[in-house]
């Protein structure tokens, strides 16, 4: 599902499913040693932006919001970013915790939810989409992920 300029400055905005079951197992013996609670992407949303200017705006924004803590960021846009580790795929990913304000995430029931944002230029996302994701898993897999 995607929902063309839903967001100011935003291309596209992604609603990714929920991680499945099977994957965030899998993931978690991988990559955690079998601890489930470090698998912060099981909710995850992807932007994507035409330029690097508008994503940046958009970084800055959630970064100011006060019913957001920014508690990572891996910035794979960056230069010194090893792209083969990737397979290629660049993206600005952001763990968050979503915060009360107002009662407003309690009234939702989000309040603490950890939750992975990708932020994302159009060349990479098309890249993504078109066969890219599943090479990226079969890279994953090759590598233990």
């Amino acid at each position: 599902d995607e929902d063309e300029d839903s967001v100011e400055g935003a291309r596209k905005f992604k609603f990714a499913s929920l991680k499945s079951c099977k994957r965030t197992m899998e993931k978690s013996l991988r990559s955690y040693a079998g601890d489930s609670s470090l698998v912060v992407d099981v909710t995850r949303q992807t932007m994507v932006f035409m330029d690097v200017e508008t994503l940046t705006r958009c970084f800055a924004l959630i970064a100011a919001d006060e019913t957001v803590q920014i508690l990572k960021v891996k910035n794979w846009l960056h230069p010194s970013f090893d792209s083969s580790f990737s397979a290629g795929y660049r993206h600005v990913l952001l763990n968050c915790l979503i915060r009360a304000q107002d009662g407003f995430s309690e009234t939702l029931g989000v309040e603490g939810f950890l939750v992975e944002l990708q932020l994302t230029l159009e060349c990479f996302f098309r890249l993504k989409v078109e066969q890219g994701h599943k090479r990226y898993v079969n890279f994953r897999n090759l590598r233990g992920e």
